[in-house]
């Protein structure tokens, strides 16, 4: 079941809540935060095992599960661990399934956060 909205803490001067909804959360002892992408990207570059690195086309998923983790993590006090699944049809007769734990340190968070909002205060969104 996809979970709800969330509010993310206020951020900024005027203190906007921004409104996430991640594609799931699985709460079994461990708190995790998954995002599923169907993408025409190609399957080249992704690692077929355990790895601590995805290709740089895939930095916006990871931005965007980052900053669900990190309000997740302020929203309900403890350690959020991250789930990436990639549906990748690039080749229609061939899909690939993929999927990776992802996990991310508190300055890796903490500085996703801050570009994000720099970003929206420099385009005035914040």
């Amino acid at each position: 079941m996809r979970p709800g909205e969330f509010l993310s803490p206020p951020i900024g001067r005027r203190k906007i809540r921004v409104a996430y909804s991640p594609d799931l959360i699985i709460a079994n002892g461990i708190l995790r935060c998954g995002e599923i992408k169907w993408t025409s990207k190609s399957v080249k570059g992704l690692p077929e095992a355990p790895s601590t690195f995805l290709p740089p086309k895939y930095d916006k998923y990871l931005c965007q599960l980052k900053l669900y983790i990190s309000w997740l993590r302020e929203e309900f006090q403890q350690p959020v661990q991250g789930w990436l699944a990639l549906a990748l049809m690039w080749q229609s007769w061939d899909p690939q399934f993929r999927a990776y734990n992802v996990d991310f340190t508190d300055r890796e968070l903490q500085e996703n956060l801050d570009m994000c909002v720099n970003f929206a205060v420099e385009k005035g969104l914040l």
